[in-house]
């Protein structure tokens, strides 16, 4: 099948309200209101390891897709648990899971939320070096150097013909997108 709008805007489409709803209870939202503190941090660091651990086993078992080409070969798992610990404050760890794959097609969802994420992590990143914050920064300092590749990510998608009907891409998008929302929120 072949959409007749682009893949990426169709992405942003059907992912947008989600992520306002992730943001606005999230950690930007405690940037925005001055709320943010280490308890927040914390939170958030526990989120993304289980977020980035997540991925990384998914696609572990999906090594020949075209998607894996945008993902980092590190994750970074040991900065985040480093960062916890420094962080102190019981900050540990939480489990993952391992999306359950369909179709070659619902890997971009998962791809296009990783590297996208990478845009907010960026912005933290500002926000605390810009607040002199003492809060451990390794993960998002290693990060900072991945974001580059959603560039070439969304410039492939926008020319992506996908297999997959619209539906069970958008059945399979919601459901993960609101996974995400409960880990983040």
């Amino acid at each position: 099948m072949s959409y007749s709008t682009n893949t990426l805007q169709w992405l942003r489409d059907v992912t947008k309200p989600i992520h306002r709803d992730i943001d606005s209870a999230g950690i930007g939202s405690s940037m925005r209101s001055g709320t943010f503190d280490e308890n927040v941090y914390c939170k958030w660091l526990k989120s993304n390891h289980q977020f980035s651990v997540s991925v990384k086993n998914t696609f572990s078992n999906h090594p020949d897709s075209s998607w894996c080409k945008y993902l980092p070969n590190n994750f970074h798992e040991n900065l985040l648990l480093e960062d916890m610990n420094n962080l102190g404050n019981d900050c540990t760890a939480i489990s993952t899971l391992i999306t359950a794959i369909s179709h070659e097609d619902e890997l971009l969802t998962i791809a296009y939320s990783y590297l996208g994420s990478m845009i907010g992590m960026e912005m933290i990143l500002k926000y605390l070096e810009k607040n002199n914050s003492d809060y451990p920064l390794a993960f998002l300092t290693a990060k900072k150097e991945e974001s580059g590749k959603f560039g070439d990510f969304m410039a492939d998608l926008r020319f992506t013909q996908l297999t997959i009907s619209e539906e069970k891409l958008r059945d399979f998008t919601i459901r993960y997108w609101m996974w995400l929302r409960l880990i983040f929120r």
